[in-house]
């Protein structure tokens, strides 16, 4: 089942997902979609910790639902950080100089789905002063 822009609202999946992201938000500028994996209860983190630690050769093999599942997450998570504005940043996730592997595929976009973290950007106000100069 695919999860088009314009119904992903709709998803079961969707309010577990907001709730996930504003806790990550809660707690830093960041969202991991490794970490919304954990905070929807598909991931434990000691078996993160396994694979970041190099342990547990491709994390897909961990996550407790089916890759299916796991896309339209991943897809839902995206469209979501759009609306709230974040930016996308790539991730490079490395133990020992090896990447390490999220799918059991390696196919890139799918890759690239799980370590694009989305960042708040804390926007900065300037002041325009009308100050005239002395004299």
């Amino acid at each position: 089942m695919k999860v088009s822009v314009n119904e992903y609202k709709q998803s079961l999946l969707y309010p577990n997902i907001v709730k996930a992201v504003s806790e990550c938000l809660m707690e830093s500028n960041a969202v991991e979609p490794i970490q919304v994996f954990v905070k929807l209860g598909y991931l434990k983190n000691e078996d993160l910790q396994h694979w970041k630690n190099g342990q547990i050769q491709v994390l897909e093999n961990v996550i407790s639902c089916n890759l299916n599942k796991a896309g339209i997450i991943l897809r839902i998570l995206r469209y979501h950080a759009h609306d709230l504005n974040l930016s996308p940043s790539v991730v490079i996730y490395k133990k020992k100089g090896e990447m390490l592997r999220f799918s059991k595929s390696g196919e890139k976009n799918i890759e690239k789905a799980y370590s694009t973290n989305l960042l708040r950007l804390k926007k900065v106000k300037s002041k325009i002063t009308n100050q005239q100069p002395k004299k």
